[in-house]
């Protein structure tokens, strides 16, 4: 009997999620639709963070390649067979761009549009001008493996400097509302006027408030563009 109840009732919720998902299908859907686009965002974003970290090791790559007699061209596919990952798909989708009848120039435009990153975009718009002119492209390589590699170094050094500050910001963010708490648990009274009285609920929104506006000032403070 018991195990005929909790048959009766499993069938109930399965027939009350199935008849509520049929009911709201499009805002399910929606709401599916929406996640799985966040969770491609989210990872197209790492894709392009892990090519700008590879692109100075590229940019060496392609400067040898250059010395040793190949073209870019040449260069590209070299890269795309000793690379590997996000990088060897890339180089690998350049070489693919150009044997369907695109430019050289035009392919590493596209690359820009596809991974939209500050330094890549550099990287792909100084290609598509020396292509063009008709400039000493391993000299361009090495010297912007040399500006991405001290920006790289900045920008941890950056990170070493502000990272005590940014904990400190913290810890005294969260302060006020341990004490809160700290006096919630032993000290309850104390409290009772910020959540029974309209100034003290006056109070506690001016708190939140400035807690908010000192987070966004650390935040503003300690970003150090690179």
């Amino acid at each position: 009997m018991i195990f005929f109840l909790s048959d009766v009732f499993r069938f109930l919720f399965l027939f009350s999620v199935s008849l509520f998902l049929f009911r709201e299908k499009k805002r399910v859907l929606t709401f599916f639709e929406s996640l799985f686009s966040f969770f491609s965002q989210q990872r197209e974003k790492k894709q392009t963070e892990s090519f700008a970290n590879a692109l100075p090791d590229l940019l060496v790559a392609y400067c040898s390649f250059l010395r040793s007699g190949f073209n870019l061209y040449q260069s590209c596919e070299l890269a795309a067979e000793e690379s590997e990952g996000i990088v060897k798909r890339e180089c690998e989708q350049i070489v693919y761009s150009v044997q369907l009848g695109s430019s050289l120039s035009d392919a590493f435009l596209q690359l820009a549009e596809r991974r939209k990153h500050k330094e890549v975009e550099m990287f792909c718009q100084s290609v598509a001008l020396f292509s063009k002119s008709g400039g000493d492209l391993s000299a361009l390589f090495e010297e912007l493996a040399q500006t991405l590699q001290r920006r790289r170094e900045l920008a941890k050094k950056i990170l070493q400097h502000t990272s005590q500050a940014k904990w400190q910001g913290i810890v005294l963010l969260c302060m006020p509302f341990f004490f809160l708490l700290g006096f919630l648990l032993f000290a309850p009274n104390y409290c009772a006027p910020f959540f029974e009285s309209s100034l003290g609920n006056v109070f506690l929104g001016v708190i939140f408030f400035l807690e908010i506006l000192g987070a966004f000032l650390l935040k503003k403070i300690l970003k150090v563009p690179v």
